[in-house]
């Protein structure tokens, strides 16, 4: 098995959201290998939204269908209009609705399930760098400092970053 290089630094903390114990065990297990710190193991949004505001995990990797009444998706939305932490779905949701409702959450990735533990990599360092990229750089590609927090990206498009594109 080939090695993929780790772009990110060993510190990096991920929250698992994910109601079957067996695949958040066996995620964490997989995390724990690539050098990554779980933070915790969720199985509810609002378990998740809590963990979030209070632990401020690096990445999430969030299940869709979760216990209790509140989806993934849900919880996506609310941790990153307050908290932008970068959010990658897994889940063995693949329907165009699905995936519509998702991407209106500003996810960093959606991974079907199963997923293998490269792609889960790749994704996490992609995701990362990514954000880092991003937050770093926010000055260079055109952050104004109004009350709204908008970044202009290019061609009038801009990025509001309570509300998205």
């Amino acid at each position: 098995m080939s090695k993929i290089s780790n772009l990110t630094k060993n510190e990096t903390s991920i929250l698992i959201v994910e109601d079957e114990t067996i695949l958040a065990i066996g995620m964490e297990y997989s995390l724990q290998e690539f050098g990554y710190e779980v933070s915790g193991i969720e199985t509810t949004a609002q378990e998740a939204v809590s963990h979030a505001s209070t632990q401020s995990p690096d990445l999430i990797l969030m299940d869709i269908n979760l216990k209790g009444k509140t989806s993934g998706i849900e919880a996506a939305k609310q941790i990153w209009q307050y908290n932008k932490i970068p959010i990658i779905f897994l889940t063995s949701y693949s329907d165009d609705k699905t995936i519509k409702d998702a991407m209106k959450s500003e996810p960093y990735g959606y991974l079907i399930k199963p997923c293998r533990d490269k792609e889960l990599k790749v994704a996490i360092e992609t995701a990362m760098h990514k954000h880092k990229y991003f937050f770093k750089n926010k000055e260079s590609i055109g952050f104004t400092n109004d009350i709204k927090k908008v970044i202009s990206i290019q061609n009038n498009i801009s990025f509001d970053k309570g509300k998205g594109v």
